[in-house]
């Protein structure tokens, strides 16, 4: 992963661990893991996106916008599955589609849009 893809507070896969940025370097990041209260200086090259699905986007307060072909809402924003793979979702501004396949994409298209964070619902 680049530097440039993360914003603090973005969920990350560390390989066996969820984790949350807290910090941006040059060539590493601080993350905080999700279960323990630990923070460690990770590698770019370590951090992974974590693959965005159904649970992730109910985890984030989303809920079933249309049954049949499982589309997304939050608000005002709304998130429909990929014609070309329906596992995967795209946010269509302006009838262009962009897709999203990580967490940490959402993340930021959300807060760029709505200047408010994505917090999982527990």
């Amino acid at each position: 992963m680049k530097a440039q893809e993360l914003r603090i507070g973005n969920l990350v896969d560390l390989g066996n661990r969820i984790a949350k940025v807290i910090d941006i370097g040059h060539l590493s990041c601080t993350v905080v893991d999700l279960e323990e209260t630990q923070d460690t200086l990770e590698d770019y090259e370590r951090t992974k996106g974590i693959p965005l699905t159904d649970e992730w986007l109910e985890k984030f307060g989303f809920d079933i916008k249309d049954k049949d072909r499982l589309d997304w809402v939050k608000g005002a924003f709304n998130l429909e599955r990929s014609n070309e793979d329906n596992n995967k979702f795209c946010f269509e501004v302006y009838s262009h589609y962009i897709p999203l396949d990580y967490v940490h994409q959402l993340q930021n298209l959300y807060f760029a849009l709505t200047r408010e964070e994505l917090t999982i619902k527990l």
